[in-house]
């Protein structure tokens, strides 16, 4: 282990299993302080960056500050695991690969793309100069400026009731901004509330704020033949997402083969195949394969951080033992905590890197499924 590593790891030593002194004794802020001052005398003159994010002392002041003694033990795991099999976490704008399910950290970074939406146009209504500038906008894809627009048509004429069609498109401009919430709660009050677009607009909605059951509610209200396509083909993508693969297959399978997705439709039905063959791993066996050091890792596929799991806890207990033999206790002392820490984070690792390959496996798979959001 490289100098300036064993020198961040007693730190974290210190602060994890006294941190009951910690904090009767020290501020947050003071904590932060700490970190600060290694982040300037250590991490800045390293020649390279830690390629996760939070990096590894952000990561481990977090777990320290939260979980006590027990953050050293996720510090651990993530040493091991920094830099290694980095297809298994997603990626964030600025690069970094996202590793934050082990402290509890609301994701908020999340994104989710969306389509292109085209313009809703029914030739068959009537409009005037103010309605066809809104629809203007919304087909130029301006769509804070449509926004403005149609509350600025609704303020001069409180008394007027605006066509479907510039109601429908009001909602699809706000989706596309992902102004969820705003739809949810305007919808139910629209005077279009009822009709099958708006639904399942509301669905789709619903289904963004990862409110599954509420968009399965929403669109079990849509019974015009019409949408009976749509309908299925966006309840199949929901079910899928809430791992109800043999639901959403049933559902799949009842769309017409002349569906304008029935491309999408194939290929998502191909993938469920998939996910309802794939076995998950078992989280007990990965921790009691962890006993032997890096054991659950391999079981969980995750080679090199097995690897570097199996050589750093093997060394680390020659160095215990080879310390006591030459009577050599204060080093014998120090090597067996921070062998220990390691060993013990290694255990809680393994049970960690199956859900992460379970997880990965079927994130991948149900990302690849496909639905329009064009209605």
């Amino acid at each position: 282990m490289k100098k300036k590593q064993v020198r961040f790891f007693v730190l974290i030593l210190i602060l994890g299993f006294s941190y009951s002194e910690l904090q009767s004794q020290v501020k947050t802020n003071d904590l932060n302080s700490i970190f600060s001052g290694y982040r300037k005398t250590v991490s800045e003159i390293r020649p390279t960056n830690c390629p996760m994010y939070p990096s590894c002392s952000t990561y481990s002041e977090i777990a320290i500050e939260n979980k006590g003694a027990l953050g050293v033990i996720l510090t651990t795991d993530r040493l091991l695991r920094c830099g290694h099999e980095l297809n298994l976490y997603s990626t964030i704008s600025y690069g970094k690969y996202k590793d934050i399910e082990l402290l509890g950290i609301v994701d908020t970074l999340k994104e989710k793309k969306i389509e292109n939406q085209f313009i809703y146009k029914d030739f068959s209504e009537d409009k005037d100069e103010q309605e066809i500038f809104f629809l203007h906008l919304v087909e130029k894809e301006m769509h804070r400026e449509a926004i403005l627009e149609y509350e600025r048509m609704k303020f001069l004429n409180k008394e007027n009731d605006y066509i479907f069609q510039v109601e429908y498109n009001y909602f699809r401009s706000l989706f596309a901004l992902g102004l969820y919430e705003k739809i949810v709660q305007e919808i139910p009050k629209n005077n279009f509330s009822t009709t099958p677009l708006l639904n399942i607009k509301l669905s789709e909605s619903y289904f963004k704020l990862e409110n599954l059951t509420s968009a399965e509610l929403t669109l079990a209200q849509i019974e015009d033949p019409q949408f009976f396509n749509k309908k299925n083909e966006f309840l199949g993508y929901v079910y899928a997402h809430n791992q109800k693969y043999i639901e959403a297959k049933m559902v799949y399978e009842k769309i017409s083969s002349d569906y304008v997705y029935i491309d999408y439709v194939s290929k998502n039905i191909s993938i469920l195949n998939e996910l309802m063959l794939f076995k998950k791993k078992s989280r007990t066996l990965g921790g009691i394969l962890s006993v032997f050091p890096g054991g659950g890792y391999f079981y969980s596929k995750q080679m090199t951080t097995g690897l570097t799991s199996l050589i750093l806890n093997s060394l680390l207990a020659f160095a215990t033992v080879s310390s006591f033999k030459q009577n050599n206790y204060g080093v014998g002392v120090l090597s067996g905590i921070v062998g220990s820490a390691f060993y013990f984070g290694n255990i809680l690792g393994g049970v960690k890197a199956v859900d992460r390959y379970n997880s990965n496996f079927l994130d991948y798979n149900i990302n690849k499924m496909k639905y329009s959001y064009n209605n």
